[in-house]
């Protein structure tokens, strides 16, 4: 399975799996970067089937800045893998970002027995993750992959683009979410980046926002008059209580029902999951209609 040449990168699991397989290595900070910028070079030959658990769970890998928990999983809906599910795809391969697999390993939730795993950069904020994405596969010699799917990504803008025309024109949208007494605006974010190559103009606080997390400002109930200046919000967590009350209620955006819901498995990832979001932001604008 694994050829490599140059240093030898870190190794994240030690021992052979169920099928006597080596460990695949992947290093605890952003292996695939770090290996695209020369320090070291891994091969993978084509396998079988390679189970990417981001998808698998339909969750982000990791969105502390969209209103998860900050070591990577989710604050609600599903968090344990689905030991059967995976093993259905029989995989050769657990593609895992490092924040699920921290929080694997600590829970004890998932381990190497099903089949190796190699563990990923769990993302960037803002349009870095097309960096990220190129930087991963270009590591495992899949650059052409590489090259198709933002080819791909790019004519989804443009048929969103058009499913939109007009309805957003000199409008600017936000991209919030609510929790624990707050509404909070995205700034620099992967769902910000994508509303950006569609063409919106996306609200944003970083002036205001703290300084060890620039890519989202937090707001009190009290503190709501910057979303006034929003004509649509996209919003995480539609059924929290704060999104529910009296004050988010009478913003002007909310009040005219113009509001879609930014889903958790849309909230952060790379060319793929863009793809998604923004076929589902051009479909949720349509209330403005």
């Amino acid at each position: 399975m694994l050829e490599r040449t140059g240093e030898q990168p870190d190794v994240r699991r030690v021992g052979r799996d169920r099928r006597g397989r080596r460990p695949i290595p992947a290093a605890a900070r952003p292996p695939a970067c770090r290996r695209a910028r020369g320090a070291s070079r891994a091969r993978l030959r084509p396998a079988r089937r390679v189970s990417d658990r981001r998808h698998q769970l339909g969750r982000p890998v990791a969105a502390h800045a969209e209103g998860s928990r900050r070591d990577g999983a989710p604050r609600r809906h599903q968090q344990e893998p689905n030991a059967e599910a995976i093993l259905s795809y029989e995989p050769d391969l657990l593609v895992v970002g490092q924040g699920w697999w921290d929080y694997y390993r600590e829970r004890g939730l998932l381990g190497t027995d099903i089949a190796p795993v190699l563990v990923v950069d769990q993302g960037t904020p803002g349009s870095a993750w097309k960096r990220s994405m190129t930087e991963q596969l270009t590591a495992l010699d899949r650059r052409d992959v590489a090259d198709r799917v933002v080819a791909r990504y790019n004519a989804e803008l443009a048929q969103a683009r058009a499913s939109m025309a007009g309805l957003l024109d000199g409008k600017t949208i936000a991209i919030a979410g609510a929790d624990k007494g707050q509404l909070w605006l995205q700034n620099d974010t992967f769902a910000v980046s994508v509303a950006r190559d569609l063409g919106l103009n996306v609200l944003t606080d970083p002036a205001h926002a703290s300084a060890d997390n620039r890519g989202i400002t937090f707001y009190a109930l009290e503190q709501l008059d910057i979303f006034e200046q929003a004509d649509f919000v996209l919003l995480q967590n539609p059924d929290a209580a704060e999104a529910q009350s009296p004050t988010w209620k009478r913003v002007r955006a909310v009040r005219d029902g113009h509001v879609g819901q930014l889903r958790y498995d849309l909230n952060s990832g790379l060319a793929l999951t863009a793809m998604a979001l923004a076929a589902d932001i051009a479909e949720q604008v349509q209330v403005m209609r």
